[in-house]
């Protein structure tokens, strides 16, 4: 899921929610809903992508177990 993947690349990279929302322009609210299972706006998605520097497909495609 979004939320998860989120969350699993934010952590992995050492950032904080309010660390990726100063990043990525956006608000720490933000971050924190979409990590709660929100559907982000698509330029929302797309600003986050930016700044972790990854394609909106790694945040939404199904993982290959």
């Amino acid at each position: 899921m979004l939320c998860n993947k989120l969350r699993e690349i934010r952590v992995k990279r050492g950032l904080t929610q309010e660390e990726l929302a100063k990043a990525a322009y956006v608000s720490q609210s933000s971050i924190c809903y979409i990590e709660k299972g929100k559907m982000p706006r698509m330029d929302t998605l797309q600003k986050i992508c930016e700044a972790l520097e990854i394609q909106i497909q790694e945040l939404i495609e199904k993982d290959e177990e």
